[in-house]
């Protein structure tokens, strides 16, 4: 075996890891900045943290389930509800959404 090669794979599979761990935590701090705003009614700020969050993770259940909850409170239930319908295709036995 190469030694080279090797070393690349022993590389990439050490970092792999590392980039979810990151990712987690860019996530929890989007999330609690997030829920932050929404409980201090800045309602778009909420929303712009939540879009972040939803582009590194679509299947965020307190994400989509909060963003939703944001909608309905600017009175757009129509916009709110497919973020709903997808915390419950994510996990259907959970909780209802808010």
């Amino acid at each position: 075996m190469d030694i080279d090669f090797l070393k690349y794979t022993l590389l990439v599979l050490f970092s792999i890891p590392i980039f979810f761990s990151y990712a987690d935590t860019q996530t929890d701090e989007l999330f609690q900045k997030g829920t932050n705003a929404f409980q201090n009614f800045r309602f778009s700020e909420a929303i712009s943290y939540y879009d972040e969050l939803l582009e590194i993770n679509p299947k965020h259940e307190d994400a989509l389930s909060n963003k939703g909850a944001v909608l309905f409170q600017l009175g757009k239930p129509e916009e709110a509800i497919p973020y709903l319908d997808k915390v419950l295709e994510t996990n259907p036995n959970g909780p209802i959404p808010f």
